[in-house]
């Protein structure tokens, strides 16, 4: 491991917290995961998951469309496109997602 006045390297970095480098097709600069990242490699991947699993567990418990929008303050329109992996979810909007659905 080379080291210099700063610490580590990036490289070292890298080796010492396991990643490996990934090209996302939306960054010009490569990122860097854990190998293997469950099945996912890319970001676009986990966010479709995501979002697939939002409309899953709002069916496993039965609460509609209709009636789970209102609770976060969003219109039908804009919460589709979140569990059509369309938009991006933030964090806080997922946090409170994932609170009102219990997971």
């Amino acid at each position: 491991m080379a080291r210099d006045m700063a610490g580590p390297s990036f490289n070292d970095w890298i080796d010492q917290l396991g990643l490996r480098e990934v090209r996302a097709p939306h960054f010009n600069k490569p990122v860097y995961r854990k190998a293997p990242f469950g099945n996912f490699t890319l970001s676009a991947d986990i966010e479709k998951e995501i979002s697939a699993s939002l409309r899953r567990v709002r069916d496993k418990r039965k609460i509609p469309r209709s009636k789970f929008v209102p609770m976060l303050g969003l219109s039908e329109p804009v919460y589709v496109r979140y569990e059509r992996s369309v938009s991006k979810l933030t964090v806080g909007r997922l946090l409170h997602i994932c609170e009102l659905l219990d997971v």
